[in-house]
């Protein structure tokens, strides 16, 4: 297993960056839910709340709710189109209010099996999927239904996206539970569910809880070394958003934003709570939950819990695991009837372990934070800070890294691969050996078109070698803009084009149930063109625009008024 195999002076990349120096936020919610755009709002005929805009502004009336994120099933089965999709992302940017309520628009992939597993993903933007309607493709990037690997990196190859594990049964993913461990899946999912639902609840009185566990998948992923936080998840199908029960996702983020709250689940900053508002700081040496380090001391573990509404805590317990190692993690201690608590382990050098709470409040409910991760070295040659890749306009790639302390270090040797697995060196750069921030540079000016993956080898004045994180560019495609004004529109609504290249494009409208109202072509020419269309015999409401060229397809909406 990887993580057994860690000796002196290995390098692992640590996670914490300039956001674990600044004041983290407690904010509460729920990724897991559907619209009537795929098998949810099953109670519309009587409450009038279907499309994903309305779902929104029904949350924000919810107690203890800060986000919400439609996860809407991604095959024509459970009701889905391809047009929907692009339809609820453009809704979730119109309800999202930075700083109020953040709205979140996703897909849950996958079928339930055996074979098969629900995922739910985020910050991807396109749907993706398998099937067809009326022989026209029902996605925007294909995937076969139940090729997980590929999807695993799809997901990891999109910056930004992330993905969840739904529901999760011991089959599903294809096997990820039996299988080796895989680079892919550890950076497509951030976290696992602990609990889910009841999906079918109708209940609005914030009084039918989830009774499910999943805990048994979060300590098998964890086992195999995977990096995976807890939340939990409602899975809404009627119109109960942030009202079914009183448990929670808990997000700790600098701030209520869209981009703080993805932020922090792509950082394994949750917490998986029964409770509504209960606050649990839970720190290894001082990192916060979802944290990746290396230190030369023990382990200083540290629990506190505040709830506003004075609950008391009944048990606090604290779990730890040896990654990659195939075993279950196990209790390191447990305390009653406090609600701060401290423990030091005693750790292995040259080893690394993981730490998970479990508290539990003295009315039953239960709060399960997710882990930090911890690798115990004599010392530390490096500490890398993070390690990017950006393609630029010229064709060229630029990577860049930085580290905070570095000792013995002798060069980062940048190599560079196609399949992820075959790396190759394309130039090298000398460590400078200071104990204080030091940012590095280097252009890749022959880098291939496609898929391209970057990694750092960062080499010891005594021959050892270690290996930072794979990172994934794509070279980008010929690119095709619209945008639309004015809005909300009264009489005539202006599309403006551009393009790349030349060729023929179609322009399509839509009604906010994916009906086709109109269409035009297009001659595009390298330059902005400004398409006017007469929109003043639309009724009232949203409408969405669709730009369809050879590359695929791209989107805008407008309100008439």
């Amino acid at each position: 297993m990887i993580y057994r195999k860690v000796i002196s002076f290995i390098i692992l990349i640590v996670l914490v960056t300039k956001l674990q120096a600044q004041t983290l936020n407690f904010y509460y919610g729920n990724i897991h839910s559907h619209s009537s755009y795929s098998d949810g709002n099953k109670d519309s005929a009587t409450t009038g709340y279907s499309r994903p805009y309305q779902d929104f502004q029904y949350a924000k009336t919810a107690q203890h709710f800060d986000f919400l994120g439609i996860s809407e099933h991604n095959h024509s089965s459970a009701g889905m189109a391809k047009v929907y999709y692009n339809m609820g992302l453009s809704q979730a940017d119109s309800a999202n209010v930075n700083g109020t309520f953040v709205c979140m628009y996703g897909m849950e992939y996958g079928v339930i099996g055996p074979p098969g597993g629900h995922m739910l993903i985020y910050g991807y933007n396109q749907l993706i999927g398998w099937d067809t309607i009326s022989l026209l493709p029902n996605y925007s990037v294909y995937n076969s239904k139940l090729d997980y690997t590929s999807l695993f990196q799809k997901i990891a190859a999109t910056p930004g996206a992330f993905a969840t594990m739904a529901h999760p049964d011991i089959p599903d993913y294809d096997s990820l539970y039996f299988r080796n461990y895989n680079v892919f899946a550890d950076s497509a999912f951030v976290g696992c569910a602990i609990r889910s639902g009841p999906a079918f609840s109708v209940d609005t009185s914030y009084a039918d809880p989830s009774t499910s566990t999943y805990e048994v998948r979060y300590k098998d992923a964890l086992k195999k070394g995977y990096h995976v936080g807890a939340i939990l998840d409602h899975d809404n199908h009627y119109t109960t958003f942030g009202k079914m029960a009183q448990s929670r996702t808990v997000v700790l983020a600098p701030s209520l934003t869209r981009n703080n709250i993805m932020n922090a689940f792509k950082l394994r900053r949750t917490q998986s709570s029964d409770d509504w508002n209960v606050h649990v700081t839970f720190t290894v040496n001082g990192h916060v939950l979802g944290s990746v380090f290396n230190d030369t001391t023990n382990a200083t573990i540290s629990v506190s819990v505040t709830d506003p509404d004075l609950e008391a805590v009944s048990n606090i317990k604290i779990n730890y695991g040896i990654p990659g190692s195939g075993a279950a993690a196990t209790q390191l201690v447990s305390v009653n009837g406090v609600s701060t608590t401290t423990y030091i382990h005693s750790m292995t050098t040259g080893s690394s372990y993981y730490y998970y709470a479990v508290i539990t409040q003295a009315d039953g409910d239960k709060i399960f934070t997710s882990p930090i991760w911890i690798n115990k070295v004599n010392v530390m040659p490096i500490t890398l800070l993070y390690f990017n890749a950006q393609y630029t306009a010229d064709k060229k790639v630029n990577c860049n890294w930085a580290t905070s302390h570095e000792i013995n270090a002798r060069e980062f040797i940048i190599e560079r691969s196609t399949d992820a697995e075959h790396f190759s060196s394309i130039g090298n750069i000398a460590a400078r050996n200071l104990s204080s921030l030091s940012k590095y540079f280097f252009t890749d000016d022959n880098a291939p078109e496609g898929l391209i993956y970057y990694r750092l080898r960062e080499t010891d004045n005594d021959g050892t070698e270690s290996f930072s994180n794979i990172v994934s560019v794509q070279s980008p495609k010929n690119t095709h803009h619209i945008s639309t004004y004015p809005d909300p529109a009264s009489d005539f609504i202006y599309v403006d084009v551009s393009s790349s290249q030349n060729g023929k494009c179609t322009l399509e409208i839509f009604n906010d149930k994916g009906v086709f109202i109109e269409s035009r072509i297009v001659h595009s020419n390298q330059s902005t063109q400004t398409i006017p269309f007469d929109v003043s015999a639309f009724k009232s409401g949203l409408y969405l625009i669709r730009l369809n060229t050879n590359e695929g397809s791209t989107y805008s909406k407008f309100l008439r008024n």
